[in-house]
């Protein structure tokens, strides 16, 4: 079985560590554009300043207990067309 996410938008929970950065680097090597969390904003602040250049990845800071940071990655994630997996 071949997999392939090359033309889809990946968005993966807890990238920043452990089982979800291991699934976003999987998912990078398949291809796939991928929209990340985590909730240290710092270090989201400089992982997005290590990716400038790359278009296919992007860290957002979002803490899901908390209603009013969850409606802001809502909102930051509306410019983006469709999120597929």
């Amino acid at each position: 079985m071949k997999i392939d996410f090359r033309g889809k938008t990946v968005l993966v929970t807890g990238a920043t560590r452990g089982i979800g950065m291991q699934v976003a680097e999987d998912i990078e090597k398949l291809g796939g554009r991928l929209l990340l969390t985590g909730t240290n904003k710092r270090q989201i602040d400089r992982l997005n300043k290590e990716i400038v250049e790359k278009k296919k990845k992007r860290y957002f800071a979002v803490d899901f207990t908390d209603t009013d940071s969850l409606i802001q990655l809502i909102r930051k994630l509306a410019p983006y067309k469709r999120i597929d997996v």
